[in-house]
């Protein structure tokens, strides 16, 4: 009976997702911490473009545009959100086509700059909050199934 149980939470523990929040977006994340945040795969594939493509965007407003739960966001606004979240360029694995790490982090590093000047900072978060964060909703999801 004990060998069962113990396939059937493989089983469960395999299949499912932890809906949580993207950080970045407010869409539901994937359930994986990505670049050393909780994101979803846009907010995900969305950074580790800007980085390989060199793309930085700049808002074209004052840089308070709203990234939460809107279809349409501003990429300036969105990248810098990334970064004040802590997405960390070092997660980047190299590839032939992406700038070098000290071309990334000189970019990075001007961008907080420029955030720093406005009264944006990085959000120091823990990393294992996250992680409890992805245990409770974890469990919560176990005791539902178990009803």
């Amino acid at each position: 009976m004990e060998l069962i149980n113990k396939n059937k939470y493989q089983l469960i523990k395999k299949n499912i997702q932890v809906l949580t929040k993207c950080c970045i977006c407010g869409c539901i994340a994937s359930g994986f911490i990505y670049y050393n945040v909780m994101c979803c795969d846009g907010c995900k594939h969305f950074f580790r473009r800007c980085l390989i493509a060199k793309e930085l965007f700049k808002c074209k407003f004052d840089g308070n545009c709203e990234i939460m739960n809107v279809s349409n966001k501003c990429k300036g606004c969105r990248f810098d959100k990334c970064i004040l979240m802590g997405m960390n360029k070092q997660k980047l694995r190299n590839s032939k086509q992406s700038k070098s790490i000290w071309e990334i982090r000189s970019v990075i590093e001007q961008r907080l700059g420029e955030l720093a000047l406005r009264g944006k900072y990085v959000e120091k978060r823990n990393e294992n909050i996250a992680n409890i964060e992805i245990i409770v909703g974890y469990k919560m999801f176990l005791n539902i199934l178990c009803i």
